[in-house]
């Protein structure tokens, strides 16, 4: 879907016309894009295509009477990552690749690359520049698991810093999957996901953590509880019983806030 990686609403209408020609992951995977990652320009769309989304940040779709909800993985270390990865691979999940390039301010439109504003820019011009005049791409990878009528997006984030289109990463996102870690600067670091949510620059919604078991989780337990943010504590171990209790979480959720 390469027109996705500069998403209009006039392209992403285009690839919403196309829904009823795909099947399986590949129609999920445009309902994600539409719901998540490319809503700001489809949000005016959605009802078109039976799509819904409601304030819990969960996508409905009426064609297939299905719910989407967004998982974002934070794991420094991508350990847990790819042996979930690999076990929902070997289930017949694919990985997606969701890339949104560079947005140039002053051009209006989707550029490759950074363009200097003069030949002997200094790095503090740089970043003020960047700052300034550009948003910065998004890169991420993203698995689709499906479990009765619902489909669980999990979401693992590859650029170096959140701060690139950190609204489209964050949007509509219902849980974090965080293995807890000291280090405070990748993308996926629950300091780094933590400091967005309790000061957020938009208008995100708190989610629900998923914490795995390590040395660190007493300090990211006391942290969420400050800011009164819900977490689960998961004793799972395996790729099998890490999907098993999500699943259980995920519609526990859904059917507490019908």
């Amino acid at each position: 879907m390469d027109i996705s990686q500069t998403p209009t609403t006039e392209s992403m209408k285009s690839l919403l016309d196309t829904l009823m020609d795909r099947s399986g992951q590949d129609r999920d995977f445009l309902y994600y894009l539409a719901g998540f990652t490319h809503f700001q320009e489809t949000q005016g769309l959605l009802s078109q295509y039976g799509i819904s989304v409601d304030s819990r940040g969960r996508v409905y779709n009426s064609q297939d009477n299905a719910v989407y909800v967004k998982i974002l993985v934070s794991d420094v270390d991508r350990k847990m990552s790819k042996s979930v990865k690999n076990y929902l691979s070997e289930k017949g999940c694919p990985l997606y690749q969701n890339r949104i390039d560079m947005w140039s301010r002053q051009l209006n439109r989707y550029v490759d690359r950074y363009q200097p504003q003069h030949s002997r820019e200094t790095l503090w011009e740089y970043n003020q520049n960047l700052d300034a005049y550009y948003e910065m791409r998004l890169e991420e990878e993203v698995q689709l698991y499906r479990h009765l009528n619902t489909v669980h997006c999990l979401v693992y984030p590859t650029t170096l810093n959140c701060a690139y289109h950190v609204e489209r990463l964050l949007n509509h996102v219902r849980f974090v999957l965080c293995v807890p870690a000291e280090d405070k600067m990748p993308n996926v670091s629950f300091h780094r996901l933590w400091h967005y949510y309790q000061n957020p620059p938009y208008s995100l919604h708190k989610p629900i953590w998923i914490l795995t078991k390590n040395d660190h989780t007493d300090f990211v337990r006391e942290a969420l509880e400050s800011s009164d943010m819900q977490y689960h504590l998961l004793d799972s171990l395996t790729p099998q019983e890490i999907l098993h209790d999500i699943t259980s979480l995920v519609q526990r959720d859904i059917e507490a806030n019908r």
